[in-house]
C-alpha cells in the first residue's frame, strides 16, 4: 500500500511514494524531499491528533531521482507526517525495507547502492537509544543483501590463488566484534580488509590487523621465504552503530592487483562465559604481553563483552531468612557462584558470634541455575541456626565485580564488609573488632583482616605491588604469605598498599560513592587492588588489622581451570590503568609502618 498525501497537488517539491514501518520504532518514506535538511524536525500528528516534532534523517539521490526519509516514531500511532509544511495522511504498509529496495538504484549505480546501505544504518541504528530491536537489524540485513555489491566467494583450494578463512567470532559488546582467522596474503599484498556488520556497516581493518604466524596455510599453499607464514589475522571491529544479528557477519579482501575475495564468519557464540573463555584463550597468540593484540583488541573486546554482560544482569528476587536487625551497622556481601554449599560452613560459625545477629548478611547468588536448590537449603538452614539473612537472586552471572555491587545495591548498613564464600571466622568476635580498629583510624579507606590457611599459615596480611625484574607486569602480593600465622612481623598492626576482597571493610557510602567494584576485571582478580588504588587517590589510607583472624580456603570459592589466564590478562589490565602511581606507592611496604 502506498502513502496518500492530503492534497491533490504536493508543493515545495516534496511528494510522497511510500510510506512503511521498519519495527515499531521508524518509519521509512521514499519520495521528493527537495528543500528538507538533514537532521530537521517533522512534524508527527498522532491518531489523537497531538502533534509531536522528531528529528528525521534524509538520503537524496544525487541524481534527483527519489530520496528516502526515516522518521522515528517510537510510542507514536502515526496517522499523519508533516514534511516542509505538506502534510500526508499515511497507509503505511508492514513490509519493512523490503519495499523501499525497489526505489533503489540501478545495479550497475554501486556507489548509490553503498551509499543507502550506510544511510539506513545510520539512520535506523544509530539513532537506537536503548537496545537495538532484532526486527530492526533483520530489515537492515535484508537491505544490505539486496543492495550490497559482491565479490568472488574464497575458495580455499591449492589450485587457486590464496584464499581466506576466518575461524572465530566474539561479540565484544553493543558495537563490535573480535574476529580471527587467516588471509593468504602478506599486509603488502593487500590494498584493504573490511568488515561488513550484519546490518551493513563496513568497517576497514587492514591498518589495525594483528598478523601472526599460520604455518600450516604456509604448507597448504607451498609458501616459503622470511615470513611467508605470518597469514594469521585478528581485529577488534569497532563499529559506530550497535548490531545484534548473530550471523551475518562477513569479510571483503582486495589485494594491490584487484583481486576481490569475501568470507562469511562464523556465527556470534551467543555464551557470555565461553566468550570470556575464548577471548583468554586469544591472548596465547602473542609472543609477548607487549604486543597490540592485548591492548588493541583483546582488551577493548573484553571490555565491550563484559559491559554488554553487567546490562543485562538484574536482581530476580530477594529472599529474607528470619526478621532482620532494625538498624545495622554492618551489612556482609557474600557472593555465591557455584559453591552454594559454603553457605552452611559460614553460618555453623557466625551462630556463635552476638554480633552475628544484628548484622544485615547478604548472600547473593549469581548462579541461578541454583536458586530452587539454594531457597529450599537456606529454609532449612534458618531453621537450624536461627540466622536472619537474605539472599539476592540474580539473573545471570557477571563476575565478582557485579555480585558484590548488586548484593550492595540493598545494603542497609553503615559499614560495608565484602566476604568470600569460603572465608570462616576463628572464633567470635571477630566483625567487632575490625568494625572498632575501621572506626580507630583516621582518614581510612578500608581495612582488612589476617587470613590463614588451615594449617595455620599467612594467606592475607595486606598486600604490595612487585614487578620482577624484566616484566611487564606489577602482580599482587601478599604479606607473609606462608609464614605461621604467630610470625612477628605480621603480628603488627599496619598500613599497607591493599587489601584482598575476599574479606574487606569500609564505609558504605564511600564504596557506593566511588562506584564499587570495576567490572573491567575478569572473574574475580585484582578488583579488590583497583579498588585500593580508587581510595588511594583519594588521600585515603588502607590498614591491616593483625588482631583479627579469619581462615581463607583460597580459590574454592570460585574454583576454574582458567584462573592462570585470568591473572595473565587481569594483571596486564591492572598494570596498564596504575602503573604509574603503583610505582609511586611501592614503598607502602614497610614493617616499621605500625599503628
Amino acid at each position: 500500500m502506498q502513502a496518500e498525501s492530503v492534497m491533490s497537488a504536493p508543493t515545495h517539491g516534496v511528494s510522497l511514494l511510500l510510506a512503511t514501518h521498519v519495527g515499531d520504532d521508524h518509519l521509512v518514506l521514499v519520495g521528493s524531499f527537495d528543500g528538507f535538511l538533514d537532521d530537521t524536525n517533522v512534524v508527527v500528528l498522532d491518531r489523537a491528533g497531538r502533534a509531536h516534532e522528531v528529528a528525521a534523517r534524509c538520503w537524496r539521490d544525487p541524481a534527483g531521482l527519489h530520496s528516502i526519509l526515516a522518521v522515528p516514531v517510537a510510542g507514536l500511532s502515526t496517522q499523519t507526517v508533516v514534511v516542509e509544511d505538506v502534510p500526508f495522511v499515511l497507509h503505511a504498509t508492514r513490509e519493512g525495507l523490503q519495499p523501499v529496495l525497489r526505489f533503489g538504484p540501478s545495479a550497475a549505480d554501486s556507489v548509490r547502492r553503498a551509499e543507502i546501505i550506510a544511510f539506513l544504518v545510520s539512520a535506523l541504528a544509530g539513532r537506537q537509544l536503548d537496545d537495538l530491536k532484532a526486527t530492526v537489524s533483520d530489515e537492515l540485513w535484508g537491505a544490505r543483501e539486496g543492495l550490497r555489491d559482491r565479490s568472488t566467494p574464497s575458495v580455499v583450494d591449492t589450485l587457486l590463488p590464496p584464499g581466506m578463512q576466518i575461524e572465530l567470532t566474539i561479540g565484544a559488546g553493543r558495537r563490535g566484534v573480535y574476529l580471527r582467522g587467516w588471509i593468504g596474503e602478506p599486509n603488502h599484498r593487500l590494498r584493504r580488509v573490511t568488515a561488513v556488520s550484519p546490518e551493513g556497516e563496513r568497517v576497514e581493518l587492514l591498518d589495525s590487523l594483528f598478523r601472526f604466524r599460520k604455518s600450516d596455510v604456509a604448507d597448504f599453499y607451498g609458501l616459503r621465504g622470511p615470513g611467508s607464514d605470518v597469514l594469521g589475522v585478528a581485529a577488534l571491529v569497532r563499529c559506530r552503530h550497535q548490531t545484534v544479528r548473530r550471523d551475518g557477519w562477513l569479510v571483503e579482501v582486495e589485494t594491490i592487483d584487484g583481486r576481490c575475495f569475501e568470507s562469511d564468519c562464523p556465527p556470534v557464540a551467543t555464551d557470555a562465559s565461553r566468550s570470556r573463555e575464548r577471548l583468554l584463550y586469544e591472548m596465547t597468540l602473542e609472543t609477548s604481553p607487549s604486543t597490540s593484540l592485548r591492548s588493541e583488541h583483546i582488551g577493548p573486546a573484553m571490555s565491550g563483552l563484559l559491559d554488554a554482560g553487567r546490562e543485562h544482569v538484574h536482581i530476580v528476587d530477594v529472599v529474607q531468612y528470619g526478621s532482620p536487625p532494625t538498624d545495622p551497622n554492618v551489612t556482609i556481601v557474600v557472593p555465591l557462584y557455584r559453591r552454594i554449599d559454603f553457605v552452611e560452613h559460614q553460618l555453623a560459625q557466625f551462630v556463635h558470634d552476638p554480633d552475628i545477629a544484628d548484622t544485615d548478611l547478604v548472600y547473593v547468588l549469581d548462579s541461578p541455575e541454583l536458586a530452587a536448590q539454594l531457597v529450599d537449603q537456606c529454609a532449612r538452614l534458618h531453621r537450624l541456626y536461627r540466622i536472619p539473612f537474605r539472599v539476592v537472586i540474580l539473573s545471570e552471572n557477571s563476575g565478582f565485580s557485579t555480585a558484590n555491587n548488586m548484593g550492595v545495591s540493598v545494603a542497609r548498613g553503615r559499614l560495608l564488609l565484602l566476604m568470600n564464600s569460603d572465608v570462616l571466622p576463628v572464633s567470635p568476635g571477630w566483625l567487632g573488632s575490625l568494625v572498632s580498629f575501621h572506626d580507630s583510624i583516621p582518614n581510612v579507606g578500608c581495612v582488612g583482616p589476617k587470613l590463614l590457611y588451615e594449617d595455620d599459615s599467612i594467606q592475607h596480611a595486606g598486600m604490595y605491588f612487585e614487578r620482577a625484574a624484566g616484566a611487564a607486569t606489577w602482580v599482587n602480593e601478599h604479606h607473609f604469605k606462608g609464614m605461621h600465622r604467630s610470625f612477628a612481623p605480621a603480628s603488627v598492626d599496619r598500613r599497607v598498599a591493599a587489601i584482598t576482597g575476599a574479606c574487606l571493610l569500609m564505609d558504605t557510602a564511600l564504596y557506593r560513592s566511588i562506584g564499587g567494584l570495576l567490572g573491567s576485571f575478569v572473574q574475580g582478580d585484582y578488583e579488590d587492588s583497583d579498588l585500593c588504588l580508587r581510595l588511594h587517590e583519594l588521600g585515603l589510607e588502607n590498614w591491616y588489622s593483625a588482631t583479627t583472624e579469619l581462615y581463607h580456603l583460597e580459590g574454592q570459592s570460585y574454583p576454574s581451570p582458567l584462573r592462570i589466564l585470568n591473572h595473565d590478562f587481569n594483571s596486564w589490565l591492572h598494570t596498564s590503568m596504575w602503573d604509574h602511581t603503583i610505582a609511586s606507592i611501592a614503598s607502602i611496604a614497610s614493617t616499621s609502618e605500625v599503628h
